[in-house]
């Protein structure tokens, strides 16, 4: 690791990616860009590192500086002090489009969701912050929850879930989903 010793390791965060076809690379390739992020924690994108460098391209935004793919992770993960790409690859990207909505990509975004919460309950991350996902990928693709809150319920054997939304002005839980 490159901290000081004295110094407190930063939290390693997941963000996962998203719907593959939606916003989500979009937004992780901005975060991984935000140096003020880099004060605060250690972003970790749980992703298709594929389906980033396409939308680094179409949107000129930088590409991401590191990956790591999952064969290394075991190996790396203990040491990651500095934004990553957590390359998780799913079959039938390459024919991905933007803003259309398909099983493949429900499947490739509810995959990173299990992998990041796999992760944490592993201990190898902090905690886990999500990009959208889109409801009718999900549904297209045979996945049995309506969306984050319901996989995470489910995945951690949470006897209560909820979702919360938080913001500088406001932050509020929702009643219902």
């Amino acid at each position: 690791m490159n901290q000081n010793a004295s110094q407190k390791a930063l939290p390693r965060i997941a963000v996962t990616m998203g719907d593959p076809d939606g916003v989500g690379p979009e937004i992780c390739l901005r975060l991984l860009a935000n140096a003020a992020m880099r004060e605060v924690c250690v972003p970790i994108i749980f992703g298709d590192a594929s389906i980033m460098k396409r939308v680094a391209a179409a949107c000129d935004l930088p590409v991401p500086e590191k990956i790591i793919s999952a064969a290394k992770w075991q190996g790396a993960w203990a040491d990651i002090d500095a934004p990553v790409v957590y390359d998780i690859p799913t079959e039938g990207m390459d024919g991905v489009e933007a803003g259309v909505v398909s099983a493949v990509t429900g499947r490739a975004g509810f995959v990173y969701v299990e992998e990041s919460i796999r992760a944490a309950l592993a201990g190898e991350i902090d905690a886990v912050s999500t990009a959208p996902l889109n409801k009718e990928a999900l549904n297209n693709a045979g996945v049995p929850f309506p969306g984050h809150t319901e996989i995470f319920a489910a995945k951690t054997n949470a006897e209560r879930a909820c979702m919360m939304l938080t913001s500088d002005e406001l932050t509020c839980a929702f009643v219902t989903v």
